[in-house]
């Protein structure tokens, strides 16, 4: 809820304004002051309290200033902002309930999906030569769980080099783009890979 925060917000900015004010006053003091003391009409002790006056007025402004700057804070603590775009996951608090810095779990996980990797395995016997150079490998497709093919075509980036003593296979990490977001996290389809 915002709005306490809010009338927080602009009662440190009122009282800004009021600090700023007084500096203003008090150093119009200060000068008519220094001007009446040049003239030797008034003693060095009023212009020392009117150079104190105008020192409390500016510390004034500034603790001011500073409980402004705490309310700005404290307000921006009322909305969650992701540090960068994506896709939410699940939300596991309710509207009203109450989050803070200490709470067991992440609020939400945002995933930047813009590029989806895809993970998949192939026999070391059908896949050949293990040595051979990334960036000689040809583009794959992939087939998603409804059958057809995703309309951009990704690229192999990383290649296990430690075959799997069990199954023989070799783990292979591939890059699709995926700026229109069709591809979702956790989704399983088929590689789709050139005889090499």
């Amino acid at each position: 809820d915002q709005t306490p925060y809010q009338a927080a917000l602009r009662i440190a900015i009122a009282n800004v304004s009021a600090a700023q004010a007084k500096v203003e006053t008090a150093r119009i003091e200060l000068n008519g002051k220094q001007s009446l003391f040049d003239e030797k009409v008034i003693s060095d002790y009023e212009l020392s309290v009117a150079r104190n006056q105008l020192a409390v007025a500016q510390a004034e402004l500034e603790q001011a200033k500073a409980q402004e700057a705490n309310a700005r804070n404290d307000l921006s603590y009322t909305e969650i902002k992701s540090p960068s775009n994506g896709v939410i996951g699940t939300l596991p608090y309710r509207i009203g309930a109450l989050v803070g810095p200490t709470i067991e779990q992440p609020f939400t996980v945002v995933s930047d999906n813009s590029e989806m990797y895809a993970y998949f395995s192939i026999s070391e016997a059908r896949y050949g030569s293990i040595d051979r150079i990334i960036s000689e490998m040809p583009p794959i497709s992939l087939q998603l769980n409804n059958g057809s093919v995703y309309g951009k075509q990704g690229k192999i980036e990383t290649i296990s080099g430690i075959v799997n003593s069990t199954t023989g296979a070799v783990q292979i990490k591939a890059l699709f783009p995926n700026v229109n977001r069709h591809l979702l996290s956790g989704t399983i389809g088929n590689v789709i890979l050139q005889v090499l």
